[in-house]
């Protein structure tokens, strides 16, 4: 490909020449060579890197995220940027999830608004009971009082899979766990260590995001360390959590029950199927 004006890189990439520059500005793309005349010419390169860091932006990252992601991809390290990448969109996954539910609470409360405001105003100032009165807009008749119902408990331990998924999630975590290189349980939860894989990266990422689906009391996070992959599982009392663990990964924490931190080396692989 020709060099390309700034111009001419911005339309390929779909944005305009002015977020180019600033993405210059923010190191998230590298500086481009000047011409005699002082004007910029972009390649092959600058282009992809646009196109990352306008995807990485589609998807929900924060720009201090792309150039973290900028960053290790400089290292010239696919793997890094797959891992690193997976576990951001894990958590990403995460935050839309809670505000795909708050914007149903939202719409079940506009809807009890609506059916308020059809009553017939008040003749003259408003009053207590008047339909836009903020006492009545604010109850739902169909729910009760968060106040006079006191603190909420805690989300029940237990599973939503039906009996015949069971089976299959807990084979899934338990052929993930045996690739673990390192296993931490304490008090606060199970840590598990692997290798940094791509593959894997996605394969927990996707996993983890499909568990709080039915089992929304875990905690997943998913971190690059050096060169290892670490997930750490937290929620439910070390009891409770040994009891929804893969049988494998059970024993484990049984043995650090009575011990503030148990660390089990495990084989990277494993005859038991």
């Amino acid at each position: 490909m020709k060099a390309l004006r700034i111009s001419e890189l911005a339309e390929r990439g779909g944005v305009p020449a002015t977020t180019v520059r600033y993405y210059e500005q923010l190191g998230l793309l590298s500086p481009a060579p000047r011409t005699a005349d002082n004007h910029r010419r972009y390649d092959d390169d600058a282009l992809t890197e646009l196109r990352f860091v306008t995807q990485a932006k589609q998807l929900g990252l924060s720009l201090t995220e792309i150039r973290e992601l900028v960053a290790i991809r400089h290292t010239g390290r696919c793997a890094s940027v797959q891992a690193r990448l997976a576990a951001l969109v894990v958590d990403k996954r995460g935050a839309v999830a809670d505000r795909v539910r708050e914007l149903g609470e939202l719409g079940a409360e506009l809807q009890v608004a609506a059916e308020h405001l059809e009553s017939t105003p008040a003749d003259g100032p408003c009053r207590g009971d008047c339909g836009c009165s903020p006492e009545v807009l604010r109850t739902d008749p169909a729910a009760p009082d968060p106040a006079a119902a006191g603190p909420a408990g805690p989300i029940p331990v237990a599973c939503t899979l039906s009996k015949s998924e069971q089976p299959q999630r807990t084979d899934e975590w338990a052929r993930i766990a045996r690739q673990a290189t390192r296993r931490e349980v304490g008090s606060s939860g199970l840590r598990l260590v692997f290798p940094l894989d791509a593959g894997l990266a996605a394969g927990l990422a996707d996993l983890c995001t499909r568990e709080l689906g039915c089992c929304g009391f875990f905690e997943f996070a998913l971190q690059i360390s050096g060169t290892e992959l670490v997930l750490t599982v937290a929620g439910p009392p070390p009891a409770d959590l040994i009891a929804l663990l893969p049988s494998e990964l059970s024993v484990t924490a049984q043995i650090a029950a009575s011990d503030p931190l148990t660390v089990a080396s495990t084989p990277s692989a494993h005859p038991k199927e």
